[in-house]
Protein backbone atom coordinates (compact mmCIF):
# COMPACT_ATOMS: atom_id res chain seq x y z
CA UNK A 1 0.00 0.00 0.00
CA UNK A 2 2.86 2.12 0.92
CA UNK A 3 4.58 1.68 -2.94
CA UNK A 4 1.14 2.15 -4.88
CA UNK A 5 0.29 5.91 -2.22
CA UNK A 6 3.97 6.63 -3.39
CA UNK A 7 3.38 6.12 -7.26
CA UNK A 8 -0.02 7.74 -7.46
CA UNK A 9 1.34 10.48 -5.65
CA UNK A 10 4.30 10.65 -8.33
CA UNK A 11 1.79 10.61 -11.05
CA UNK A 12 -0.47 13.85 -10.16
CA UNK A 13 2.93 15.47 -9.76
CA UNK A 14 2.67 17.29 -13.12
CA UNK A 15 -0.57 18.26 -12.15
CA UNK A 16 0.23 20.27 -8.73
CA UNK A 17 -1.06 23.81 -8.24
CA UNK A 18 -3.09 23.68 -11.75
CA UNK A 19 -6.96 24.55 -11.79
CA UNK A 20 -8.10 20.52 -12.58
CA UNK A 21 -11.29 21.13 -14.79
CA UNK A 22 -12.28 20.13 -18.62
CA UNK A 23 -10.05 18.06 -20.39
CA UNK A 24 -6.91 18.61 -17.66
CA UNK A 25 -9.45 16.74 -14.67
CA UNK A 26 -10.10 13.66 -17.62
CA UNK A 27 -5.91 13.58 -17.76
CA UNK A 28 -5.69 13.50 -14.45
CA UNK A 29 -8.27 10.49 -14.29
CA UNK A 30 -6.63 8.71 -16.52
CA UNK A 31 -3.26 9.10 -15.31
CA UNK A 32 -4.55 7.85 -11.85
CA UNK A 33 -5.93 4.66 -13.74
CA UNK A 34 -2.82 3.06 -14.99
CA UNK A 35 -1.16 3.33 -11.63
CA UNK A 36 -4.40 1.51 -10.04
CA UNK A 37 -5.53 -2.88 -10.71
CA UNK A 38 -6.70 -2.90 -14.35
CA UNK A 39 -10.18 -4.43 -12.20
CA UNK A 40 -11.01 -1.14 -11.40
CA UNK A 41 -13.24 0.81 -13.47
CA UNK A 42 -12.68 4.02 -14.77
CA UNK A 43 -16.31 5.27 -13.70
CA UNK A 44 -15.15 4.53 -10.05
CA UNK A 45 -11.82 6.44 -9.98
CA UNK A 46 -13.32 9.43 -11.93
CA UNK A 47 -16.69 9.41 -8.71
CA UNK A 48 -13.85 9.17 -6.14
CA UNK A 49 -12.13 11.98 -7.33
CA UNK A 50 -14.95 14.53 -8.38
CA UNK A 51 -13.92 16.74 -5.05
CA UNK A 52 -10.95 18.00 -7.30
CA UNK A 53 -12.62 19.22 -10.45
CA UNK A 54 -12.32 22.71 -10.54
CA UNK A 55 -9.84 23.20 -7.82
CA UNK A 56 -6.56 24.11 -7.17
CA UNK A 57 -4.13 21.24 -6.87
CA UNK A 58 -2.39 21.93 -3.47
CA UNK A 59 0.51 19.43 -2.45
CA UNK A 60 -1.29 18.30 0.85
CA UNK A 61 -4.67 17.79 -1.28
CA UNK A 62 -2.94 15.62 -3.90
CA UNK A 63 -1.22 13.69 -1.17
CA UNK A 64 -4.36 13.01 0.77
CA UNK A 65 -5.84 11.98 -2.73
CA UNK A 66 -3.35 9.47 -2.55
CA UNK A 67 -3.34 8.04 0.52
CA UNK A 68 -7.49 7.41 -0.17
CA UNK A 69 -6.89 5.77 -3.29
CA UNK A 70 -4.07 3.65 -1.61
CA UNK A 71 -6.05 2.84 1.04
CA UNK A 72 -9.46 1.80 -0.81
CA UNK A 73 -8.24 -0.61 -3.39
CA UNK A 74 -10.43 -3.92 -2.41
CA UNK A 75 -13.12 -1.35 -1.95
CA UNK A 76 -12.77 0.13 -5.54
CA UNK A 77 -12.05 -3.23 -7.16
CA UNK A 78 -14.03 -5.55 -5.51
CA UNK A 79 -17.80 -4.03 -5.00
CA UNK A 80 -17.02 -1.15 -7.56
CA UNK A 81 -17.58 1.63 -4.81
CA UNK A 82 -16.34 5.15 -5.25
CA UNK A 83 -14.53 6.81 -2.11
CA UNK A 84 -14.83 9.99 -1.85
CA UNK A 85 -13.71 12.47 0.84
CA UNK A 86 -15.17 11.46 4.44
CA UNK A 87 -18.05 13.57 5.49
CA UNK A 88 -19.97 10.73 7.47
CA UNK A 89 -19.87 7.15 8.27
CA UNK A 90 -22.42 5.36 7.58
CA UNK A 91 -21.82 1.99 8.68
CA UNK A 92 -18.95 0.46 11.46
CA UNK A 93 -16.13 -0.01 10.17
CA UNK A 94 -12.55 -1.53 11.23
CA UNK A 95 -9.60 0.41 9.81
CA UNK A 96 -5.70 0.30 10.82
CA UNK A 97 -4.41 3.00 12.30
CA UNK A 98 -0.84 4.25 12.89
CA UNK A 99 -0.03 6.72 16.09
CA UNK A 100 1.28 9.54 14.87
CA UNK A 101 2.16 11.27 18.02
CA UNK A 102 1.63 11.73 21.86
CA UNK A 103 1.33 14.83 24.01
CA UNK A 104 0.94 15.05 27.87
CA UNK A 105 -2.66 16.08 28.55
CA UNK A 106 -5.37 16.53 31.15
CA UNK A 107 -8.38 14.62 30.19
CA UNK A 108 -12.18 14.44 31.38
CA UNK A 109 -12.60 14.88 35.37
CA UNK A 110 -8.55 16.69 35.82
CA UNK A 111 -7.19 13.10 34.88
CA UNK A 112 -3.73 13.15 33.43
CA UNK A 113 -2.70 11.46 30.53
CA UNK A 114 -1.93 11.41 26.74
CA UNK A 115 -3.49 12.88 23.93
CA UNK A 116 -3.33 10.31 20.80
CA UNK A 117 -3.24 11.27 17.35
CA UNK A 118 -3.84 8.56 14.41
CA UNK A 119 -3.40 8.48 10.37
CA UNK A 120 -6.08 6.02 9.55
CA UNK A 121 -4.72 4.12 6.42
CA UNK A 122 -7.34 2.42 4.62
CA UNK A 123 -10.88 2.60 4.30
CA UNK A 124 -13.92 5.00 3.82
CA UNK A 125 -12.00 7.45 6.55
CA UNK A 126 -8.62 7.32 5.17
CA UNK A 127 -6.21 9.61 5.65
CA UNK A 128 -8.42 11.41 8.76
CA UNK A 129 -6.75 12.00 11.22
CA UNK A 130 -8.35 10.68 14.85
CA UNK A 131 -7.48 11.48 18.28
CA UNK A 132 -8.24 9.83 21.38
CA UNK A 133 -6.94 10.23 25.60
CA UNK A 134 -5.45 7.55 27.25
CA UNK A 135 -4.49 6.91 30.45
CA UNK A 136 -1.17 5.85 31.57
CA UNK A 137 -2.74 2.69 32.92
CA UNK A 138 -4.80 1.74 29.45
CA UNK A 139 -1.36 2.89 27.52
CA UNK A 140 0.44 0.29 29.50
CA UNK A 141 -2.18 -2.47 29.07
CA UNK A 142 -2.75 -2.02 25.34
CA UNK A 143 1.24 -1.86 25.01
CA UNK A 144 0.88 -5.70 25.41
CA UNK A 145 -1.37 -6.04 22.27
CA UNK A 146 0.47 -3.66 20.54
CA UNK A 147 4.19 -6.12 20.64
CA UNK A 148 5.41 -4.93 23.22
CA UNK A 149 6.85 -7.61 26.26
CA UNK A 150 3.64 -9.12 28.25
CA UNK A 151 5.86 -9.34 31.57
CA UNK A 152 8.47 -7.22 33.64
CA UNK A 153 11.77 -9.00 33.05
CA UNK A 154 13.02 -11.67 36.08
CA UNK A 155 16.43 -10.03 36.56
CA UNK A 156 17.65 -13.03 35.69
CA UNK A 157 17.73 -13.42 31.56
CA UNK A 158 20.59 -14.05 30.34
CA UNK A 159 20.10 -12.67 26.90
CA UNK A 160 19.04 -8.77 26.19
CA UNK A 161 15.49 -7.83 27.01
CA UNK A 162 13.68 -7.21 24.52
CA UNK A 163 10.09 -5.55 23.47
CA UNK A 164 10.23 -3.82 27.20
CA UNK A 165 7.41 -0.89 27.47
CA UNK A 166 8.14 1.84 29.78
CA UNK A 167 6.64 5.40 28.39
CA UNK A 168 3.19 5.65 26.54
CA UNK A 169 5.56 7.88 24.23
CA UNK A 170 6.80 4.72 22.89
CA UNK A 171 3.33 3.81 21.07
CA UNK A 172 4.42 6.15 18.11
CA UNK A 173 4.88 4.58 15.00
CA UNK A 174 2.70 1.24 16.58
CA UNK A 175 -0.18 0.21 14.31
CA UNK A 176 -3.48 -1.22 15.47
CA UNK A 177 -7.28 -1.46 14.11
CA UNK A 178 -10.07 0.94 15.45
CA UNK A 179 -13.57 0.51 14.74
CA UNK A 180 -15.31 4.01 13.31
CA UNK A 181 -18.66 3.90 15.50
CA UNK A 182 -21.35 5.76 13.26
CA UNK A 183 -23.04 6.61 16.45
CA UNK A 184 -19.83 8.41 17.92
CA UNK A 185 -18.97 10.06 14.51
CA UNK A 186 -21.41 12.88 13.43
CA UNK A 187 -18.56 15.31 12.93
CA UNK A 188 -15.39 13.64 12.27
CA UNK A 189 -14.03 10.01 12.82
CA UNK A 190 -14.54 8.71 16.51
CA UNK A 191 -13.98 5.39 17.98
CA UNK A 192 -13.73 3.43 21.52
CA UNK A 193 -12.81 -0.20 20.38
CA UNK A 194 -9.37 -1.32 19.32
CA UNK A 195 -8.34 -4.72 17.62
CA UNK A 196 -5.12 -5.95 16.66
CA UNK A 197 -4.29 -7.78 13.17
CA UNK A 198 -1.15 -10.85 12.83
CA UNK A 199 -0.01 -8.72 9.97
CA UNK A 200 -0.17 -5.11 12.06
CA UNK A 201 1.35 -7.34 15.28
CA UNK A 202 4.23 -8.20 12.88
CA UNK A 203 4.90 -4.92 11.90
CA UNK A 204 4.84 -3.36 14.98
CA UNK A 205 7.36 -6.10 16.68
CA UNK A 206 9.34 -5.46 13.31
CA UNK A 207 9.43 -1.74 14.38
CA UNK A 208 10.37 -2.83 18.17
CA UNK A 209 13.57 -4.28 17.16
CA UNK A 210 14.61 -0.81 15.62
CA UNK A 211 13.94 0.51 19.33
CA UNK A 212 16.12 -2.94 20.62
CA UNK A 213 19.19 -2.58 18.25
CA UNK A 214 20.17 -5.91 18.40
CA UNK A 215 20.35 -6.79 14.96
CA UNK A 216 22.42 -5.25 12.50
CA UNK A 217 20.03 -3.72 10.29
CA UNK A 218 18.81 -2.11 13.34
CA UNK A 219 21.50 -0.30 14.64
CA UNK A 220 21.36 3.13 15.94
CA UNK A 221 22.29 5.74 13.40
CA UNK A 222 23.70 8.04 15.80
CA UNK A 223 25.61 5.05 17.42
CA UNK A 224 24.13 5.78 20.66
CA UNK A 225 24.07 3.41 23.33
CA UNK A 226 20.94 1.09 24.56
CA UNK A 227 21.26 2.50 27.61
CA UNK A 228 19.51 6.43 25.79
CA UNK A 229 16.11 4.31 24.77
CA UNK A 230 14.78 6.17 21.93
CA UNK A 231 11.62 7.61 23.45
CA UNK A 232 14.17 9.96 25.34
CA UNK A 233 15.96 11.12 21.81
CA UNK A 234 16.24 13.79 20.56
CA UNK A 235 15.74 12.34 16.32
CA UNK A 236 12.58 12.11 14.72
CA UNK A 237 10.74 9.20 12.81
CA UNK A 238 11.59 11.55 9.41
CA UNK A 239 15.05 10.42 10.07
CA UNK A 240 14.93 7.45 12.33
CA UNK A 241 12.67 4.84 12.24
CA UNK A 242 12.99 4.03 15.55
CA UNK A 243 12.28 7.67 16.60
CA UNK A 244 8.64 8.88 18.83
CA UNK A 245 8.97 12.15 17.36
CA UNK A 246 8.24 13.33 13.94
CA UNK A 247 10.78 16.41 13.86
CA UNK A 248 14.29 16.08 15.10
CA UNK A 249 14.66 17.96 18.02
CA UNK A 250 16.23 21.55 18.05
CA UNK A 251 18.44 22.51 21.00
CA UNK A 252 17.98 26.44 22.10
CA UNK A 253 17.80 28.99 25.01
CA UNK A 254 14.21 29.05 25.84
CA UNK A 255 13.48 32.80 27.68
CA UNK A 256 10.33 30.73 30.14
CA UNK A 257 12.91 28.78 31.94
CA UNK A 258 15.87 30.25 31.40
CA UNK A 259 17.38 26.67 30.17
CA UNK A 260 20.24 26.68 27.91
CA UNK A 261 20.21 24.22 25.61
CA UNK A 262 16.68 23.08 25.63
CA UNK A 263 14.64 21.19 23.15
CA UNK A 264 12.30 22.85 21.34
CA UNK A 265 9.76 20.45 19.30
CA UNK A 266 8.47 22.94 16.13
CA UNK A 267 5.87 20.50 15.70
CA UNK A 268 3.93 21.64 19.12
CA UNK A 269 5.95 25.27 19.89
CA UNK A 270 8.83 27.28 18.67
CA UNK A 271 8.41 29.69 21.79
CA UNK A 272 8.66 27.02 24.31
CA UNK A 273 10.62 24.23 25.00
CA UNK A 274 9.37 20.82 25.84
CA UNK A 275 9.32 21.05 29.70
CA UNK A 276 7.70 24.85 29.47
CA UNK A 277 5.45 23.40 26.98
CA UNK A 278 3.91 20.39 28.64
CA UNK A 279 3.48 22.64 32.17
CA UNK A 280 1.70 24.97 30.38
CA UNK A 281 -0.25 22.95 28.80
CA UNK A 282 -0.79 20.90 32.25
CA UNK A 283 -1.45 23.79 34.54
CA UNK A 284 -4.56 25.17 32.09
CA UNK A 285 -5.91 22.01 31.06
CA UNK A 286 -6.07 22.59 27.46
Amino acid sequence: MLELRRTIRDVLTPHENGICEGDDFEILVDDIKEQLPSTIIREVIRDSVIDLAGERLRPELLTETAWRLAGNVKRMSKHRKAVTPWNRQSVPEWVPVQVLEVRRRMGPKGRAGWMFTFQVLAGLSCPEKLTAFWTPRFCAFISKRLGFRKRRPSGNETRPVTGLYSHPIELVTMRLLVLIDPDLSAKEPKFEKTHMSPALLDWNKEQLKYRDRILPKCKCPKSYPTSKPCYRCHVGYSNCRAGTHRLDYAFAYCEHCGTDKAPFDDDISRDRCLACYEQQIMKRGA
